[in-house]
């Protein structure tokens, strides 16, 4: 997918873009069997825990987890960040749609911020746009970062 010159002025003026139709639901889909693993997992751990009646097993991916949510509160503090370092979230990294559309905006050289890189969104919560500046040594203060948001789920 090519990026026009409309879309590269906008995000160098406003600092975001959105782009629609740059992944295809092959590129999403190990992400999302992945997360299917991960939801479960935490569900079982906190059903075992005693936070959640049941593991909500019947409801769908896109509405598990606000399920979830909504018998526990702190469910968005799950789980933790090395607990979604999984195979496909590796390998998504490198997929080529997702490289072809960030190289018009930083060039080339594409690297990853090794902390995080799944980060839950529900419902009833807000998840503000930030860079993660405090992973960020002074010798990369002048080095143009992005970061790219994108649902796994249907979202406004």
């Amino acid at each position: 997918m090519g990026i026009s010159q409309e879309k590269l002025r906008f995000y160098q003026r406003e600092g975001y873009v959105i782009l629609e139709g740059v992944l295809t639901d092959d590129d999403l889909e190990p992400l999302i069997q992945d997360h299917i693993i991960i939801v479960d997992a935490m569900a079982r751990d906190l059903h075992r825990q005693g936070k959640i009646s049941r593991l909500y097993e019947d409801e769908p991916f896109e509405i598990r987890l606000a399920r979830i949510a909504e018998e526990y509160e702190e469910v968005d503090e799950c789980p933790d960040i090395g607990f979604t370092r999984r195979r496909a979230t590796y390998e998504f990294l490198r997929n080529k749609n997702l490289v072809d559309v960030i190289e018009p905006f930083i060039g080339p050289e594409i690297s990853c911020n090794p902390v995080s890189h799944v980060r839950p969104k529900l419902p009833s919560t807000d998840v503000p746009f930030h860079q993660d500046a405090v992973f960020t040594t002074q010798e990369a203060k002048d080095i143009l970062q992005v970061t790219v948001w994108l649902p796994l789920v249907q979202s406004t």
